[in-house]
């Protein structure tokens, strides 16, 4: 029994760990990201994987590899969270309307570049100069707060 209880947590924790994966290739060639790691992700029991379709080599720059990307979501049949380039309400809703099944889109740098993207997601406008500036004070409020928490 103590054997069959291991291996039920030893699976648990291996879907924990894959759920919310990113994928960042280690290669520097997009063609063997596209081709072997979806592979390897079919053989486990994720609930979730957030992909990001670029290579490691590629950091910030250039564009998401949207083939690769698409790959991964014919290939795969778990839930799949779209991450890379969503900077505005157009950008997520291409990529909503390309991929209608996804259970995400993560948005990342895209709310720094434009901290009311999530008020435009939620009511279709666009932030204020009033928001924007009462956001920023409380940010810093919290950041300060934060700060001499940890000394």
């Amino acid at each position: 029994k103590l054997d069959e209880r291991q291996k039920k947590e030893e699976e648990d924790l291996k879907r924990k760990c894959l759920n919310a994966q990113k994928i960042i290739s280690e290669s520097e060639n997009p063609e063997e990201t596209k081709n072997g790691i979806i592979d390897v992700y079919k053989k486990y029991p994720i609930d979730e994987l957030i992909v990001h379709p670029r290579v490691r080599m590629e950091y910030y720059n250039g564009v998401p590899n949207i083939e690769s990307f698409e790959k991964a979501y014919k290939l795969l049949s778990f839930n799949l969270c779209y991450n890379g380039d969503v900077r505005s309400l157009a950008d997520y809703h291409k990529i909503a309307g390309m991929y209608p099944s996804l259970s995400g889109i993560m948005i990342g740098r895209g709310a720094l570049m434009n901290p009311g993207i999530f008020k435009e997601l939620e009511t279709g406008t666009k932030i204020v100069k009033e928001e924007l500036i009462g956001f920023l004070h409380l940010l810093c409020k919290v950041l300060i707060q934060n700060h001499h928490n940890f000394q």
